[in-house]
């Protein structure tokens, strides 16, 4: 991307190691019920219309991947 200047900067970081990126140990947080339903609360009044719709496909995908969470997709309905 930066041609020749970039060729140069690439090559010092992966010298001094510095090339890597830095990884999180954190792996993610489970949402509770309240949560979640506080978040979908917050989707639906915000002021983009896209958003409400995307956190319910979100949702409702992460609950069919879920083992322990299959019923809960099946009662969900986005609503206009």
């Amino acid at each position: 991307m930066l041609g020749d200047p970039g060729e140069v900067i690439r090559a010092h970081l992966k010298k001094t190691k510095q090339l890597k990126l830095t990884v999180q140990k954190r792996i993610g947080k489970a949402y509770d019920t309240e949560e979640t339903e506080s978040l979908a609360t917050k989707a639906k009044n915000s002021r983009s219309p896209q958003t409400y719709p995307a956190f319910m496909l979100v949702h409702v995908k992460l609950a069919c991947n879920s083992s322990d969470r299959r019923g809960i997709a099946a009662g969900f309905s986005i609503e206009s």
